[in-house]
């Protein structure tokens, strides 16, 4: 309704606009009424359609918002991520320095680790219900320990 209001002042700003300088109050109104009479089926459509369209939302399929993450799935998106983030160059010598491998599972989460070949972890922890996953850098060397940001798995399930 609020809306509505601010429609109607702007739409007499507008009207007053084109009405000329030397119209009085009874001409500004003729003309108002005028305006809005020719157009009511307009307006009311107009309303209408606005309505039909704040109220249409498009909402996931149920199949979609239930979206179960697999072991296999958190692997893949995670080793996606690190693949496309890292650097691998280092590895082309020497493959055992840097991997990506399963950690612990939880009932909410699955832990990825990646080891890069400095030998810092990166533990990402895959919420099994939508993907969100949350990064943990460690430094085992310096026993240093830091929240890295996250990332929605999802992303980068797709990818080779």
């Amino acid at each position: 309704m609020e809306k509505l209001k601010q429609v109607w002042f702007f739409f007499c700003i507008f009207a007053r606009l084109f009405v000329p300088l030397w119209a009085d109050n009874t001409d500004m109104n003729f003309l108002i009424s005028t305006i809005v009479d020719s157009m009511r089926h307009v307006i009311a459509t107009s309303v209408l359609i606005a309505l039909m369209l704040c109220s249409c939302q498009t909402r996931k399929s149920d199949s979609a918002t239930q979206t179960q993450i697999t072991a296999e799935m958190a692997y893949k998106g995670v080793n996606n991520y690190c693949h496309r983030t890292y650097d691998w160059s280092p590895a082309e010598s020497n493959p055992d320095i840097m991997r990506v491998e399963m950690g612990d599972e939880s009932a909410a989460e699955y832990q990825v680790v990646f080891r890069s070949y400095t030998g810092a972890l990166v533990y990402f922890h895959v919420n099994k219900a939508d993907g969100t996953t949350r990064m943990v850098e460690h430094v085992p060397a310096l026993d240093v320990e830091q929240e890295a940001g996250t990332i929605n798995l999802l992303d980068y399930l797709g990818e080779q």
